[in-house]
């Protein structure tokens, strides 16, 4: 914000998808109805931009406390604040902040989907939803080129408990009609990104929870054991 351009930067994500572990779909937070919304597979996207995060959380007597934190492009060499509505759970690089309990690291990727028309969204990629993405991802290196789908679940077990992982296609034909309003939505994006990180930076990492909800959506629940 300036003198001259004193409008707050809007997040231009309308929805904020995640992987459910324990139903082994796609789902977002409805703000309106206050509910999450099953989405169908297979959900196709285009990724626009990759983010880190930090989330998870521990039980306490008060019940479950959950952990956010600002946004960061590199975890080497910027910090994140992990925060908790009790206040500041931990500071510093992921190297060094990450045997904090409860702390649980997250993938967030903006993408252009089909909504009405192409749209831009995050996706966030945690528990059981960020190994498979990491591995899949190790043979489609430039993840802005083409486009990704979760096109199925595969069915897994950690002890007593079954959850299950998101299955990842990739197709490297996209029309020139699509790429260039991915480009587009793209721009608009980064209008954004450039703000926040501008003003992060300025004020010593400093996000709000309202930011942080901008980035990781308003359901700050447990991630599913057994991640």
């Amino acid at each position: 914000m300036s003198r001259s351009n004193n409008a707050e930067s809007t997040n231009p994500a309308d929805k904020f998808f995640e992987w459910s572990g324990a139903e082994g779909g796609v789902k977002y937070y409805d703000k309106d109805t206050k509910v999450n919304v099953s989405v169908p597979l297979p959900f196709k996207f285009l990724v626009l931009d990759r983010m880190a995060q930090v989330t998870g959380g521990v039980d306490t007597n008060d019940g479950y406390l959950g952990y956010w934190s600002n946004a960061v492009r590199n975890i080497n060499s910027e910090p994140f604040v992990v925060r908790s509505k009790k206040g500041i759970v931990a500071e510093g690089f992921y190297r060094d902040i990450k045997a904090t309990a409860g702390i649980k690291f997250m993938t967030g990727l903006y993408i252009a989907y089909k909504g009405d028309g192409l749209r831009i969204g995050h996706l966030a990629l945690k528990g059981s939803s960020l190994t498979p993405w990491i591995d899949f991802t190790s043979k489609h290196k430039n993840i802005f080129a083409g486009a990704f789908a979760i096109i199925d679940k595969a069915e897994k077990k950690k002890g007593t408990n079954t959850y299950y992982e998101p299955v990842f296609a990739h197709y490297d034909d996209v029309s020139d009609e699509t790429d260039q309003q991915a480009q587009a939505l793209d721009k608009e994006l980064q209008v954004y990104l450039t703000a926040y990180f501008s003003k992060n930076k300025a004020e010593e990492v400093s996000t709000t929870d309202e930011e942080a909800r901008a980035f990781v959506g308003e359901d700050f629940t447990n991630d599913e054991i057994p991640f």
